[in-house]
């Protein structure tokens, strides 16, 4: 089989589990729906994923994770100022959570049962996230917008905001057009703005 093949075909399989935990669960999802779904043989799933249905859900989630965090860094790289950064990666990171919401549909009892496995599969780029705001934290300091002597610990809290919100979007759920949404979020950023502590005019 061609790495190509190869390649399309495991991206399958995670495009249908995708779509398929988002509305059932792991635990109701069965091997031969996600077989069926993406159009393959039961024994294709197993051998993409001899461990069963929670290394695809692994693989489903650092798929999604990965592509959004490639798309929120490059958002990062087109700005030179470091609070257009931080406001960048803040502000993208918030729609895309919003967007997989709508996308996929994931109801709230479900959400419980993924969300303990979800936050296995985040631990690590959760590490990176934390590094890359610290960067940007610590480029503002560089560049005389921010009057920080922690930049560890501005980082930690832009984090922990940005946690909070992904889990307050379940908790919460906001009825918002995307106009409005949009005013709450830049609403947000402007309060961190000034929460980092002198940020100079």
């Amino acid at each position: 089989m061609s790495s190509k093949k190869s390649d399309a075909q495991r991206q399958r399989i995670i495009d249908a589990a995708l779509t398929l935990f988002a509305r059932f669960g792991v635990r109701k999802t069965t091997v031969s729906a996600l077989a069926q779904r993406a159009h393959l043989g039961k024994g294709t799933i197993y051998y993409y994923f001899p461990d069963g249905k929670e290394a695809i859900f692994a693989a489903a989630v650092q798929s999604v994770v990965e592509q959004v965090f490639r798309a929120l860094v490059a958002c990062t790289e087109q700005v030179d100022d470091a609070w257009e950064k931080i406001a960048a990666y803040m502000r993208g990171r918030i729609i895309a959570f919003d967007r997989e919401l709508i996308v996929r549909g994931i109801e709230d009892d479900v959400w419980r049962e993924l969300r303990p496995q979800a936050d296995d599969v985040l631990a690590g780029y959760l590490v990176r996230e934390f590094e890359l705001l610290g960067e940007l934290v610590a480029l503002g300091v560089k560049q005389g917008l921010f009057e920080l002597d922690n930049v560890r610990l501005a980082a930690r809290s832009l984090q922990a905001m940005l946690q909070g919100l992904t889990v307050a979007a379940f908790d919460t759920p906001s009825d918002s057009t995307p106009a409005q949404r949009q005013q709450e979020i830049d609403q947000l950023l402007e309060l961190i703005r000034f929460g980092l502590n002198g940020v100079r005019q």
